[in-house]
């Protein structure tokens, strides 16, 4: 895809030591964000929606250094993603009438990327009603069999807001009443009776400590404290899990007993609990996954999960030095260093 428009003056497309358009290598960046799954869940404490905030990082760090911004920057405009990612989700319920749980993320990426492109008010503005017509995403992604589309959901919002921001740079106008219209999205998607009010709590976000979804993180978290017991996993007959509705609604339909694709995968309970373990007659009970707001990460946690896949892309001694930077990334001047180790190439 990115041998098709390929630009010096675009966007690197990570892993292969390339630029490509801008809107082309935002989809592609932000899907890889989305393809390993190490992301964090919010869930909305009204019930509304639910969001992935750390979505919005490959789209963040990849407009930074597109822009050549710094560290501080950077943590700025993370938190204003992260802050109107949770809103959102508390605002709208887009799966209830049949819609992507993304959906809404194309009405507010318009302002996190105008605002990293010091936009004014009424371009961004503009640029979300001009989102707003490039379509709202269906839940077909996630609905009987599950492919890999799924991985590609918040990447063609990305894609379609940078457009967005785009056209409203170059004077396009959107219709006014994107939101309550006749035609407007309020009409289509259930919402709440406000907006940033209160403020979304940035503490409550569950982050995902295995690459899986985020029904799955308690099933494998239980049976991988049981798998040590097992002696023989030759011997198991059946495996019975006993969870919440909405993990069984999410994680546990007819098409989670036959996977065909990697996000199928993760998005399997029965998967997860067979690559976890095997199991006897034994018992194991949690509330909740570790990760999650009442069992957090510690720092230690953090680092660890992010050397060994940072691992991947570079020695021991520079992932660690990248660690230990980021851990202070406010006092950094720019931010080349950081995805470097994305950029090369790895294809």
């Amino acid at each position: 895809m990115a041998s098709l428009t390929p630009t010096e003056q675009g966007i690197a497309v990570w892993g292969l030591q390339r630029k490509a358009s801008t809107p082309d290598a935002i989809f592609m960046n932000t899907i890889l964000g989305r393809r390993s799954d190490l992301v964090n869940t919010y869930m909305s404490p009204n019930r509304m929606g639910s969001s992935h905030p750390s979505d919005n990082v490959s789209l963040v760090l990849s407009i930074s250094n597109w822009l050549g911004k710094n560290g501080h920057d950077v943590l700025i405009i993370t938190y204003v993603a992260f802050i109107l990612s949770c809103a959102f989700a508390d605002y709208y319920n887009p799966e209830q009438n049949q819609y992507d749980h993304d959906a809404q993320t194309l009405f507010y990426l318009p302002l996190v990327i105008g605002f990293a492109m010091g936009l004014s008010v009424q371009q961004m503005t503009e640029a979300q009603r001009i989102a707003g017509m490039l379509g709202l995403d269906i839940n077909q992604a996630a609905m009987g069999e599950i492919t890999d589309w799924k991985h590609c959901t918040f990447a063609s919002c990305a894609m379609r807001a940078l457009h967005a921001v785009k056209m409203s740079l170059a004077g396009f106008i959107g219709p006014k009443e994107i939101y309550d219209g006749e035609a407007g999205i309020n009409r289509f998607i259930p919402l709440s009776k406000s907006i940033l009010d209160p403020l979304p709590d940035p503490g409550s976000i569950i982050f995902k400590r295995w690459p899986a979804l985020v029904f799955c993180q308690t099933p494998i978290d239980v049976a991988l404290e049981i798998a040590h017991r097992i002696d023989d996993h030759q011997t198991i007959d059946h495996v019975e899990v006993q969870i919440y509705r909405k993990a069984i609604d999410e994680a546990a339909i007819e098409s989670s007993y036959h996977p065909c694709s990697r996000a199928g995968r993760t998005h399997s309970i029965p998967y997860c609990v067979a690559a976890a373990l095997i199991k006897k007659t034994i018992d194991h009970y949690c509330d909740f996954p570790r990760g999650d707001p009442h069992d957090p990460l510690s720092d230690q946690d953090i680092g660890g999960k992010a050397n060994r896949y940072l691992s991947l892309l570079t020695d021991k001694k520079n992932a660690n030095a990248i660690i230990k930077r980021v851990w202070n990334l406010e006092n950094e001047s720019s931010i080349g260093w950081l995805v470097a180790p994305l950029e090369q190439k790895v294809i």
